[in-house]
């Protein structure tokens, strides 16, 4: 893995539309605001597949937590 990249990968098994977005906080309070965008919102269409990608982090530096929101179009998207 290159330093400056962040490998993700979406496995997907579903009969609708998924999106994902991944965010960089350097706390652990989401709510506060104070995370970057790594990832933004991303669409996958239905089905099954396992897609990957690469993000940069190049505009990054120090120690972030990573927030992720992941929606399959249910009300309320999870978040971890």
């Amino acid at each position: 893995m290159n330093p400056g990249t962040f490998p993700v990968q979406v496995r997907t098994a579903d009969n609708t539309t998924h999106t994902v977005r991944i965010r960089l906080d350097n706390d652990t309070d989401p709510a506060n605001r104070s995370a970057a965008e790594l990832v933004p919102e991303t669409a996958f269409p239905a089905g099954e597949d396992v897609r990957s990608f690469t993000a940069s982090l190049q505009y990054f530096s120090g120690t972030y937590y990573l927030y992720v929101v992941v929606s399959d179009g249910a009300e309320p998207p999870t978040a971890f």
